[in-house]
């Protein structure tokens, strides 16, 4: 059984092309027979099981960005020779758009779409020209119209998948959290301490959106009247006219060493703390794993499967609008009792891509044996 999962990602962005890096390279580990596809506007390559392939333009008189808008699933057909696969597993690029429904139709027997968001409501973030007010206001209509030929449905939150189901009716269906290769990334060497006279805290996400809440965390230190000088050090593309406080430290876009080195600075790492805003109460946040991989104690404000609520090294505010009260944060991380290499451990007990990938794995081998 050959299987292809595939990201339709014409601007690469960092966390999700590490995503599925980690992924192909595990796959390997566990004989999983996957293709992991990249499609995307600059890059043909091949390393291993893992491709990234530059979207064939179709037969039209439109540029890329405009047949990418409106003929997404047609490109994703002309791009990739999908026939060779048993199973496709799409990570879902919306269900609005021209020959959408020939495209279900066509890869009915093998199409699973893999779901990170409530797609009917964040979408509503992306209407910024006529055509995405358009296909972004009929999105619920298709996607309920055209789900009904999907083989199964993956999401990564048990919540994300009963959203779907909605949709589509009764199919078979995963809940698979993200997962993160815990090797990749260095063990953060020092604990906080309650003698020290700065606390720092980090945020890190691809750019700036409301679900993160970092507002939240602002206005937090904006009350703060204790002894403590804080900083809150944000990774990403934020905008600096945006986060311009003399508390904040904006890195930009940082990758590898540069990335360790402030982390190795920190004292806690600060997870999603809006989720609500997308009318969601769970997520699987690459970031909360990757913090934890690094041995941080973390804060956020939602519910993760992979996560118990009663661990020491978590702290979940709760989900709501208020500000975030900087000295529970403060008091949180000083009497934490676990040690970075006790929080490492768990991420590689807990959230690590060899054992979710292997639940992926059955999940397929138990589609291939369903009748068609």
């Amino acid at each position: 059984m050959k299987t292809a999962y595939i990201c339709f990602m014409p601007h690469l962005i960092h966390g999700v092309q590490q995503r599925y890096k980690t992924m192909a390279n595990v796959s390997q580990t566990i004989n999983f027979n996957c293709d992991f596809i990249i499609l995307n506007n600059t890059t043909d390559a091949i390393h291993e099981n893992l491709i990234y392939k530059k979207f064939k333009m179709l037969s039209l008189p439109l540029s890329l960005k405009r047949q990418q808008q409106l003929f997404t699933h047609k490109l994703i057909d002309n791009s990739i020779e999908l026939s060779h696969y048993d199973l496709i597993i799409l990570r879902y690029p919306g269900s609005c758009s021209l020959g959408a429904r020939s495209f279900y139709k066509k890869y009915k027997d093998k199409l699973i779409t893999e779901h990170h968001t409530n797609e009917d409501k964040e979408y509503q973030l992306y209407k910024t020209d006529f055509i995405n007010t358009i296909k972004f206001s009929l999105e619920p209509y298709c996607a309920r119209k055209y789900f009904k030929h999907l083989k199964a449905i993956i999401g990564v939150t048990q919540e994300i998948v009963n959203l779907e189901l909605q949709k589509s009716g009764e199919k078979p269906a995963l809940s698979l959290p993200n997962g993160i290769d815990v090797n990749t990334f260095p063990l953060c060497k020092t604990n906080s301490s309650s003698k020290k006279t700065h606390f720092n805290m980090i945020f890190v996400a691809s750019n700036d959106a409301p679900w993160h809440g970092i507002d939240r965390v602002i206005a937090g230190i904006k009350a703060y009247n204790g002894p403590l000088n804080i900083t809150l050090h944000i990774v990403g593309d934020f905008p600096r006219e945006k986060y311009s406080a003399s508390y904040i430290k904006l890195w930009g876009i940082l990758y590898a060493q540069e990335l360790d080195t402030v982390f190795q600075q920190c004292d806690v790492a600060i997870s999603t703390m809006a989720l609500h805003r997308k009318e969601l109460t769970s997520a699987a946040s690459l970031k909360t794993r990757e913090y934890l991989a690094r041995g941080m104690p973390i804060v956020y404000s939602y519910k993760d499967d992979d996560i118990p609520n009663n661990t020491p090294f978590s702290l979940n505010i709760g989900a709501d609008d208020t500000l975030i009260d900087i000295d529970r944060v403060i008091q949180f991380t000083h009497a934490c009792p676990i040690k970075a290499s006790e929080i490492r451990k768990f991420a590689y007990a807990h959230l690590d891509w060899k054992k979710k990938l292997e639940t992926l794995k059955q999940f397929l081998l138990t589609l291939d044996k369903e009748p068609i």
